[in-house]
């Protein structure tokens, strides 16, 4: 194995230990002798011929070991690739945060909803309870929005007579508007019936002619 192509290996292992002590490193002394320094600062292992293959393991171990999720990375010092566990455990009335990399986490304190909130989110093990006010019923749209102190107030909506109809359908935050439903004449006949959400058409009846005679009376919706 010829050295140039020594020095390039030892250069890729050393680029991927930047989380040792230091970055391993390749240097030349006064005497113009190649130097491989180890990321730990032990005396540096001389490339021209000595401990090469030692040096590049020691290197090599230096590499992070990966961990899964819910768990950290500990002793990771002194060229060792350090072993996964467990993140921290939280009692009862806690969470968990901030569990990555050598970190084991920590516990926080979990909300509790005030007399006047519900629980919107419940917590688990890494995240908090979320609380927040009651929303308005099927039958009812809010009129004044909740802040962090104060609910939010409530108002049943409208519901059309028997002689109105609907002409603007509620949402969360407005009412129902409702109109009168046109009331034909008695002169008039019901063309279109009404519905919950339109009005009924009224059309004059037909009059007949000197010349004419009437042979079917006119009701409230036949001409």
């Amino acid at each position: 194995m010829d050295l140039p192509f020594i020095i390039l290996m030892l250069v890729c292992v050393a680029s991927v230990t930047a989380t040792c002590d230091e970055k391993p490193r390749i240097y030349k002394d006064k005497s113009g002798t190649l130097h491989f320094s180890s990321p730990n600062k032990d005396k540096p292992f001389v490339i021209n011929g000595i401990n090469l293959f030692e040096s590049v393991a020691r290197a090599i171990r230096c590499v992070q070991t990966a961990c899964t999720h819910g768990q950290y990375r500990t002793d990771y010092e002194k060229l060792k690739g350090g072993q996964c566990i467990p993140c921290k455990v939280c009692p009862k009335n806690q969470y968990r945060l901030g569990c990555s990399g050598s970190n084991p986490g920590y516990c926080q304190n979990i909300t509790s909803c005030n007399n006047n909130q519900i629980e919107i989110l419940k917590y688990t093990q890494t995240s908090d309870r979320i609380c927040g006010f009651p929303p308005c019923t099927i039958n009812e749209f809010e009129i004044t929005r909740p802040t962090s102190t104060t609910t939010r107030k409530c108002k049943r909506y409208r519901f059309c007579t028997a002689i109105e109809y609907e002409i603007q359908q509620p949402t969360p935050t407005t009412d129902r508007i409702c109109s009168n439903l046109t009331i034909c004449k008695r002169t008039n006949y019901q063309t279109v019936p009404p519905t919950l959400t339109t009005d009924r058409t009224c059309q004059e009846h037909t009059v007949c002619t000197q010349d004419e005679y009437e042979t079917q009376q006119p009701t409230p919706t036949t001409d």
